[in-house]
């Protein structure tokens, strides 16, 4: 599971940057290419091997690393090939560089998502259960508020400033990314805390 999640991942980000912005956006890609879909990836997979941290841990971070060894192999397939839309993909060193620390990036999330994975399901008072879970939503919500509104609203007062017009299925794109963001993150973390109370299986 986890290397099929990271292959999917990473193949994810590198298809929307191939395609038109709008069939990106309004077919989830952007989203699911994205920061949510990799934090929702890491989370998910932390969850489904809850039962000991350090394997919680490394599953988790080993999809993420198979997502960004599948995204920047790509990359590098374009940089030698000329192939992919982008005529200018960063070169190896650049690659490698951002590679490296999108790995220690990756190394924090998935270490906070085993982490909050195994105090939810250890929590024995169902206030601090409910109260991971509403720590984790938020969270998740603030990175969808700093990075899909964030980028909505300087994207739109960049444009006003500049041309005086907005195109408005790019308008509608950022809208649909923010909500599908928003019920993907909703839907995922409702499914976990009605199972929350999966019965601990011994090792």
């Amino acid at each position: 599971m986890p290397i099929i999640l990271g292959v999917f991942l990473g193949t994810v980000s590198i298809i929307m940057g191939q395609v038109h912005l709008g069939i990106a956006q309004f077919s989830g890609m952007t989203v699911l290419g994205g920061n949510e879909g990799y934090l929702l990836g890491a989370l998910i997979v932390a969850w489904v091997n809850w039962e000991r941290w350090p394997k919680s841990f490394g599953m988790s971070y080993l999809s993420l690393i198979f997502a960004n060894i599948t995204y920047y192999g790509c990359i590098l397939v374009f940089y030698f090939t000329g192939w992919g839309r982008s005529p200018f993909p960063p070169p190896p060193l650049a690659s490698l560089v951002s590679f490296a620390m999108w790995s220690v990036i990756m190394a924090v999330v998935c270490a906070l998502a085993a982490t909050a994975v195994w105090m939810a399901r250890r929590a024995k008072a169902g206030w601090l259960n409910y109260g991971i879970f509403a720590v984790s939503y938020v969270g998740l919500l603030g990175v969808v508020w700093f990075y899909r509104l964030g980028f909505f609203i300087n994207w739109y007062n960049m444009t006003i400033d500049h041309s005086g017009f907005v195109v408005p299925w790019r308008v509608a794109g950022y809208v649909f990314e923010m909500v599908f963001a928003v019920v993907l993150i909703t839907a995922v973390l409702a499914i976990g805390l009605r199972r929350r109370q999966l019965p601990l299986r011994t090792m």
